[in-house]
């Protein structure tokens, strides 16, 4: 359950706002990297537009610094095998959370924080915390679907996937969603999880029904949705 932003991908955040989304994602760890990537670039979209105004405030400016350290000992992180390493992954997202206040990056360190806890072993600890990031973002924000979908899986993971359904089935049966093709793929890996194989075909189909050109109106360039493919070859065995 990973669903976080790599060293890479931070400091390529600019460029993925010029090019596509690549890359593979979670569940299904053949696809973890996509996830990471789509995140990335999201994580831009929010910041990016207010950076100028982060750069006039101290307090936001020592919030930035922070997440900087923070995707630096998470990289660090997971290229060790020592918990304690999460452990300060843990302590530099507590500070970056409560140095955040108001910038809008509160929700970002509440999932580093998240993820140190999912490494330590502390499921219902992480959980709960990427349920608080969650509840924090207004169901506007464009990075609210992949929230959601983080917390889905980790309903999934604790035997919960009835709510993880429900969570997920009324983002997806908004149209005007964003990133609404994320999870209607996430909905259809969880059907299929739970042995509801027509439901999950019937959403994979429509993922690839609506969303084989999509990219363009949200992100300015004509392409496809980096899901589609992935969509298409669950549909090649279900």
């Amino acid at each position: 359950m990973d669903f976080l932003l790599s060293k890479r991908q931070l400091h390529g955040l600019v460029a993925h706002l010029k090019t596509k989304f690549s890359s593979k994602v979670l569940l299904a760890a053949k696809y973890r990297k996509l996830l990471l990537a789509s995140s990335a670039a999201l994580i831009l979209l929010t910041i990016g537009g207010v950076s100028y105004k982060y750069y006039l405030n101290s307090k936001r400016q020592s919030a930035l610094e922070l997440f900087s350290e923070c995707a630096d000992l998470y990289k660090k992180a997971l290229n060790s095998e020592k918990v304690d390493q999460w452990v300060e992954v843990e302590a530099a997202a507590k500070a970056g959370y409560q140095q955040a206040g108001q910038t809008g990056l509160t929700p970002y360190f509440l999932m580093y924080q998240a993820q140190a806890l999912k490494n330590q072993n502390k499921l219902p600890e992480a959980q709960a915390l990427v349920k608080r990031a969650l509840d924090s973002l207004s169901t506007s924000s464009p990075v609210y679907a992949l929230y959601a979908v983080a917390y889905a899986i980790t309903l999934v993971d604790s035997d919960q996937a009835p709510a993880a359904l429900e969570l997920l089935k009324k983002i997806a049966d908004n149209p005007k969603a964003k990133q609404r093709d994320i999870v209607l793929f996430y909905l259809g890996e969880i059907y299929n999880r739970v042995g509801q194989a027509d439901l999950a075909k019937t959403t994979f189909e429509l993922l690839v029904k609506d969303f084989k050109i999509t990219e363009k109106v949200e992100y300015g360039f004509n392409q496809e949705s980096a899901w589609v493919k992935p969509a298409e070859e669950r549909l090649s065995y279900l």
